[in-house]
């Protein structure tokens, strides 16, 4: 028989292996692979007075490898994604490429 803290102990134990409930999925859009063929080879964003290896890494980490993408982007969301203090470089980097894109 077990004691009451090896109740508490079993039954918390328990709960914490009880599986995730699998939520409503069917409200999740379909999502289509883009084949091979018209694929873009990513822009070389480093082109961009300011971003080196590092940001461009983090960049292509947040979906962001093209000129495009990145003239799009949120400066305020941006640089808080990046963990700057400041969104001044990151401004900076939208201008540069909104002129590349």
């Amino acid at each position: 028989m077990l004691g009451l803290g090896a109740a508490a102990w079993a039954a918390k134990g328990m709960a914490m292996r009880r599986p995730a409930p699998a939520g409503d999925l069917t409200h999740r859009p379909a999502v289509t692979a883009i084949p091979a063929s018209h694929r873009r080879p990513p822009d070389d964003l480093t082109q961009i007075h300011g971003i080196g290896k590092v940001y461009a890494a983090r960049l292509n980490q947040l979906g962001i490898d093209s000129f495009a993408e990145l003239a799009e982007a949120d400066p305020d969301s941006l640089a808080k994604a990046l963990g700057l203090r400041s969104r001044t470089d990151v401004t900076d980097w939208i201008e540069q490429a909104k002129t590349l894109a």
